[in-house]
C-alpha cells in the first residue's frame, strides 16, 4: 500500500516517541494507514485512533482496492473510535468479512482479538459545549446578525450549509440535490434559498482546487437556470464568516 503521507508522519514520530511513556493519538482519515508504519517500527507503543468521518458500509468499503491493508492498519492501533455505534458496526462488520474476525461484547466493552493482542472499539460522539453554545446565541452581536439575516431573506426558505472545502464534504452534490429539488418542486422557485458557507481548505493541491471550481460550476449552473432578478438560490460564500 503507498502511504507516503502516512509514513512521513512515522519518520518524524520517530525521533521523538518514547513508546513505554507516550500515547500516540490519531485523528482522521488521512491517516488510516499511520498505526502500520508506528507498529512496524515501535511494537509497544500506545496508539488510539480517532476517526471524524463515517465508516462506510462494508458493501461500499470493499470496493477498495486496498481495503484489507486499511482495516489491518486500523487493527494495529490499541484503541480505534468512532462518533456513533452505527460508524462502529461498519467497521466490525468489514472486520468479519475481509478478515474473518469475530469481536466480544461485554457491559459496553467491544474487543476484537488480532494477533495475540485485544483492540478496543469505543463509541467517543464529539460533544457540544452547551454554555459557550448559550452565550453565543445570546450575544448581542448574533442577535444583529440574525436581524440582517432575517431582512435580507425575508419571504424564503432558508437553507444553511457550513463546511470544509474537502473531497469528502459533498459541496456540489449538495448543490446538485438543490438544483433538483428546484426541478420537482416549482413551488419553491423564487424562495428557497441554499446559503452555503465554505471554509478554507485545511490543505492545498489539486483535490481542493477541483472541489472548490466544481462547486462553483455548479452553483452558477443552477442560479443561471433557476435565478431571476432579485433571487439567487444558491449564494456560495467561500470564505470565513464572522458576526
Amino acid at each position: 500500500m503507498r502511504a507516503s503521507g502516512p509514513e512521513a508522519f512515522a519518520d518524524c514520530l520517530t525521533e521523538v516517541l518514547c513508546p513505554d511513556e507516550d500515547l500516540v493519538w490519531i485523528h482522521d482519515y488521512h491517516l488510516l494507514a499511520l498505526p502500520t508504519f508506528l507498529r512496524k517500527r515501535f511494537p509497544r507503543a500506545k496508539v488510539g485512533f480517532f476517526l471524524h468521518s463515517p465508516f462506510p458500509l462494508s458493501e461500499i468499503f470493499r470496493t477498495i482496492p486496498v481495503r484489507d491493508d486499511l482495516v489491518r492498519a486500523l487493527l494495529n492501533a490499541d484503541l480505534v473510535s468512532f462518533h456513533t455505534f452505527d460508524y462502529a458496526r461498519h467497521f466490525l462488520t468489514a472486520c468479519s468479512r475481509l478478515l474473518g474476525l469475530d469481536y466480544q461484547s461485554k457491559r459496553g466493552y467491544i474487543g476484537i482479538e488480532y494477533y495475540g493482542c485485544t483492540v478496543t472499539v469505543k463509541i467517543l460522539p464529539v460533544r457540544i459545549d452547551m454554555g459557550q453554545l448559550r452565550s453565543v446565541v445570546s450575544a448581542p452581536e448574533t442577535e444583529d446578525a440574525m436581524r440582517r439575516v432575517t431582512e435580507a431573506y425575508k419571504g424564503r426558505r432558508l437553507m444553511d450549509g457550513v463546511d470544509d472545502v474537502d473531497l469528502f464534504k459533498g459541496i456540489g452534490l449538495k448543490f446538485l440535490a438543490m438544483e433538483q429539488l428546484l426541478v420537482e418542486h416549482r413551488e419553491l422557485h423564487g424562495r428557497a434559498v441554499l446559503v452555503q458557507i465554505a471554509n478554507p481548505a485545511r490543505s492545498e493541491g489539486r483535490d481542493v482546487q477541483g472541489v472548490q471550481d466544481k462547486a462553483r460550476a455548479i452553483s452558477a449552473q443552477v442560479n443561471a437556470r433557476f435565478g431571476t432578478p432579485g433571487y439567487t438560490p444558491i449564494v456560495l460564500i467561500d470564505a470565513p464568516v464572522t458576526l
